[in-house]
């Protein structure tokens, strides 16, 4: 059986955050490696999908302006639910 083949990823860190986990693993007796994940599941929060679907429609509608057929056709939603949730989508006004 072969060992399963792991990626490597070269992440830079904040020296103080690297001395936080430094003094993390000394002090909890854990490989850097466990420290490191625990740290960065943390501060790496996904998106949820009403946040990720409300930046698709908004990048949409910077492109597309008011053309809601275009937004819908471009985010793969329909015309109405274009509709509607641009209507729970704060509107902001431009100028200075």
């Amino acid at each position: 059986m072969k060992a399963p083949v792991v990626k490597q990823v070269t992440v830079r860190l904040p020296l103080n955050l690297w001395r936080t986990v430094k003094a993390r693993a000394a002090s909890e007796g854990r490989t850097l490696q466990a420290i490191l994940t625990d740290v960065l599941a943390t501060y790496l929060v996904l998106p949820t999908v009403q946040t990720a679907e409300r930046a698709l429609i908004l990048r949409a509608q910077s492109i597309h302006g008011n053309n809601t057929t275009a937004i819908a056709k471009d985010v793969g939603l329909s015309r109405r639910t274009i509709y509607r949730r641009l209507k729970t989508i704060p509107q902001t006004v431009g100028g200075d």
